[in-house]
């Protein structure tokens, strides 16, 4: 889901979302960079 300047991506299992926040905490600079929003993770 896109709102404004932000991107939220729904993650369903809260093993796979402490995962996948570590990887956008390393990563989601350069996506934001690129893609020009920011990245938010929730779980689903």
């Amino acid at each position: 889901q896109r709102t404004g300047d932000e991107l939220i991506i729904a993650i369903a299992g809260g093993a796979d979302l402490m995962l996948e926040q570590r990887a956008m905490e390393s990563k989601g600079g350069l996506l934001e960079d690129i893609y020009g929003v920011k990245i938010r993770l929730e779980e689903a």
